[in-house]
């Protein structure tokens, strides 16, 4: 199948599905009927085959659910996507299509379909997708990083720079968020000079804002000893990122007590990871209350593993509790959290 092809059905199911105004099927009756009793317990064993990438025999199971109950409409949606997961192009796209049209419209939907156009470098289509995610939940971060990406992939810098900054918004200091938006402002602003990695590293404690990729430069050359160098004077001129960075490669060195001195810096400065990060140390050193309070701040600010993490925390003592934090993570984009959610 050419790719002219596959972006004609692309179109004709994305845009159909968009504009329709189906609505979505009732909820079931009070009680369910033995066939949607049945549905339900064969769409669980799909799932079981899923979560083992046995996606054919997961279709499969989708599929013979869908006999018993053709309103069970996720099994659209899980059947595009173990369909994608099988690079099967057209059928997943014909899925999706066929979800949307069903009245299934729920954000990770569209994130999903965002992240296979992406993987397929359908990049226009991919931004719609995630668009699409955006609207419909526009606090979720995988969703915000994820569009902001696909933008730059289609050339977008403009509308990339904006999400950003909205999605800072609600996860101050948050490395990946902001290293997308530095590398905008990179690509966008500095001469030839200012973008040569000699130029970044001699000129690094003059300008401090190029000490931070000064690290990063090290760093993907393999030089963590010089790479941490830089990321500590940077995390010293308040770069959030800089000291979560700097952490954990200390922590790869051995060097535990620099590692708590830079997380705790990035951590007050708002940047998840590095409260996350920190909790996982005290949490091996025994230090579990403190490391409670961390991984909450964490989740607090967004960040999905913690969420997780407390999730796990309270799972003996207060199952309903647990699920309420699993429903965070899950909701930040962790498929670990997801799976806990369902259990």
């Amino acid at each position: 199948m050419t790719q002219k092809q596959i972006l004609t059905v692309i179109a004709i199911f994305f845009f159909s599905c968009l504009c329709s105004s189906s609505s979505i099927w009732a909820q079931a009756s009070e009680s369910l009927t033995p066939a949607e009793t049945k549905a339900l317990a064969i769409k669980k064993e799909g799932g079981a085959f899923f979560d083992q990438a046995q996606y054919k025999k997961a279709i499969q199971k989708y599929k013979e659910s869908l006999q018993f109950d053709p309103n069970l409409t996720v099994n659209y949606y899980n059947i595009a996507t173990a369909y994608a997961h099988l690079n099967q192009k057209k059928l997943a796209i014909e899925y999706f299509g066929m979800a949307i049209k069903k009245g299934y419209k729920e954000p990770r939907l569209y994130y999903n379909m965002g992240y296979f156009f992406t993987k397929w470098e359908f990049y226009k289509e991919a931004v719609q997708s995630y668009e699409t995610a955006y609207k419909l939940n526009p606090t979720a971060y995988n969703i915000i990083r994820n569009l902001a990406l696909a933008y730059r992939k289609a050339g977008r810098d403009g509308d990339a720079k904006e999400v950003l900054e909205q999605g800072l918004k609600l996860y101050p200091m948050d490395r990946a968020l902001l290293r997308t938006l530095d590398n905008i402002k990179i690509d966008k602003n500095w001469n030839q000079d200012a973008k040569n990695p000699a130029y970044i590293i001699n000129h690094c404690k003059t300008a401090g804002e190029l000490c931070e990729d000064a690290g990063y430069i090290l760093l993907k050359k393999g030089d963590k000893k010089n790479a941490l160098r830089y990321f500590k004077i940077a995390c010293h001129k308040d770069s959030a990122m800089s000291c979560a960075q700097g952490g954990f490669i200390a922590y790869q060195m051995r060097q535990r007590d620099l590692s708590h001195v830079l997380y705790e810096k990035g951590c007050a400065l708002k940047s998840n990871s590095a409260c996350s990060d920190l909790g996982d140390l005290l949490w091996q050193e025994g230090d579990k209350e403190t490391a409670y309070i961390l991984y909450r701040k964490g989740c607090d600010l967004g960040h999905a593993k913690a969420c997780g993490v407390m999730g796990d925390y309270f799972i003996k003592s207060d199952p309903a509790l647990a699920k309420r934090w699993y429903k965070l993570s899950c909701d930040l984009g962790n498929k670990e959290g997801c799976r806990r959610f369902k259990k």
